[in-house]
């Protein structure tokens, strides 16, 4: 996956001296891990890198042949190093000093390290010198070259061998030749074993002095690994680990930092935290204060409920006998009407009996009149009659007062019997009135009584929602006691994490403690260069 294409801003970001790019491929250059400050100027994000061939921040001004020679070097299991200049992903570029070397586990090479580090300004300009010539074909890439040197075993194996062999030359030559040969091979094994001493001596004396400056925390020094071949291998390791040690602990520096700064953020925010809780357990308790208060008031309604509701059983009861009295009076009253109604029929058939009385008196009347009359002719009539009608004429006289009284009695009887009729009119008349009004009183008291059966119903649906509510709220107030004391328990855990993030601050303090140490600590290494 070729990147050499990609547009660049010929803007130069600098790599930060105190942290060190580190990045890890498996065996076919694959990304599978980046530190931060790798991941930082790149512009990639994580998820970006990881997964990805290596070369995906090549810059196209990098030559072919740098490549070619440092995954030539990196086959036969050495380290390479040189000058890279990379590519971000806005097309900006940065200088590295590049340090690849194998990973192994169990024996066996399972991916690469690159560390790489900030370059000093002469090496950028003789690096871009270079690659410009060679990208112009005017010079080719120097390849990496490790010297050959004889091995220590064939070191030690000629040591051994060329004495013995001198001797055996000169016990089979003739007396001088002998000796000559006998010098010859003293002075060969001599010279051998000075030049074997000096390819032990040095290459230890190297080991030792980059051991020591390790251990006090000296990673920047130059180690010669121009040596005999295992010596060549062991220095190539320390170097290898020096540029490991300095990317690890430049790693250790900035998680140590990021320890330091999220330990920070994690104590303010603890401490917000804490004040919230604070809040939280001032505002649980008061809740539960009200929730107290609120079960106390629950209680005493659901008591006045229940009150109510035998209260309106009671008005109820008390109703049902208003009802029964109504009816009662209602019975009573069409009683009364039916009585009136019998009285009504006797006064109207008193009415006109007496108006047949009056009749009656009517024809007395004209009866004594014409007898009055007849009375007045017959004593007229005996007057003219003389003595002899003197006795007729008494019983006329008679006749004439007897007509008299029964007339003046007919009078009598018909000025009474106006008077009955009058008062049998009069009679009849609030008989009929009050018949009317007993039945308006009768049409009251069943209007009356349809009110208080409505009473009676709704005093029936009061009682049983009264019933229902102060059900409902014993439920309501069981409920009140159990949040109460859910509450409660809240407030015990509040209490709990309020304690245990007054913890988590202390930790966050001594966490950042630590971190701030390991920065210290780490950074003796980093700093050397």
């Amino acid at each position: 996956m070729m990147h050499s294409t990609q547009p660049t801003s010929g803007r130069e970001l600098q790599v930060d001296p105190a942290k060190p790019l580190v990045s890890m491929t498996d065996t076919r250059g694959n990304i599978l891990h980046a530190n931060p400050a790798f991941i930082e100027i790149s512009g990639y994000s994580r998820a970006e890198l990881l997964g990805q061939p290596h070369n995906i921040v090549r810059h196209p001004d990098m030559p072919a042949a740098a490549f070619a020679d440092m995954w030539r070097t990196l086959a036969a299991d050495l380290p390479w190093q040189g000058m890279v200049k990379n590519r971000s992903k806005n097309g900006d570029h940065y200088w590295v000093h590049a340090y690849v070397s194998p990973c192994f586990e169990k024996q066996r090479k399972t991916g690469y390290i690159s560390v790489r580090s900030r370059p000093t300004a002469g090496q950028i300009e003789a690096a871009d010198a270079l690659y410009r010539a060679v990208n112009r074909q005017q010079r080719p890439f120097p390849a990496t070259r490790y010297p050959a040197r004889t091995a220590l075993s064939a070191r030690i194996m000629l040591l051994a061998t060329l004495p013995a062999a001198c001797l055996l030359a000169a016990a089979n030559l003739p007396g001088p030749q002998s000796w000559l040969a006998g010098g010859t091979g003293l002075i060969c094994a001599g010279a051998l074993a000075f030049w074997t001493w000096h390819g032990i001596r040095q290459p230890l004396e190297w080991s030792v002095q980059a051991i020591r400056k390790i251990s006090g925390g000296d990673l920047g020094f130059e180690l010669e690994t121009s040596a005999a071949g295992e010596f060549s291998r062991q220095l190539l390791g320390i170097q290898s680990m020096k540029f490991n040690l300095r990317a690890m602990f430049a790693d250790m520096m900035g998680i140590a930092d990021e320890i330091d700064s999220q330990s920070g953020a994690l104590n303010a925010q603890s401490q917000v935290a804490s004040r919230h809780i604070q809040q939280g357990v001032d505002c649980v308790r008061q809740m539960s204060t009200t929730l107290g208060q609120m079960t106390a008031a629950i209680h005493s309604i659901a008591a006045a409920t229940s009150q109510n509701a035998a209260t309106a059983a009671t008005a109820a009861e008390r109703v049902s006998e208003g009802v029964g009295q109504i009816v009662a009076a209602q019975q009573a009253a069409q009683g009364v009407v039916k009585r009136m109604q019998t009285a009504k029929t006797l006064v109207s058939e008193l009415d006109a009996e007496t108006n047949g009385i009056r009749k009656l008196a009517e024809i007395i009347q004209g009866i004594a009149e014409q007898t009055n009359l007849l009375a007045l002719n017959a004593a007229i009539e005996a007057a003219r009659a003389g003595e002899s009608g003197r006795g007729f004429a008494v019983v006329a006289d008679e006749v004439r007062k007897l007509a008299e009284r029964t007339s003046g009695s007919t009078e009598e009887i018909t000025h009474t019997i106006q008077r009955i009729g009058s008062c049998t009119q009069q009679t009849l008349s609030a008989i009929t009135i009050a018949a009317d009004e007993v039945d308006h009183s009768n049409d009251m008291l069943g209007a009356s009584k349809l009110i208080y059966e409505n009473i009676k119903r709704a005093g029936a649906e009061i009682e049983s929602s009264s019933s229902d509510i102060a059900s409902m709220l014993q439920q309501q107030a069981q409920a009140s006691s159990e949040a109460s004391r859910n509450i409660h328990t809240i407030n015990q855990l509040v209490e709990q994490n309020s304690n245990s993030i007054t913890s988590i601050q202390h930790a966050a303090d001594r966490l950042g403690s630590t971190a701030r140490e390991l920065y210290q600590m780490s950074s003796r290494f980093v700093s050397s260069r």
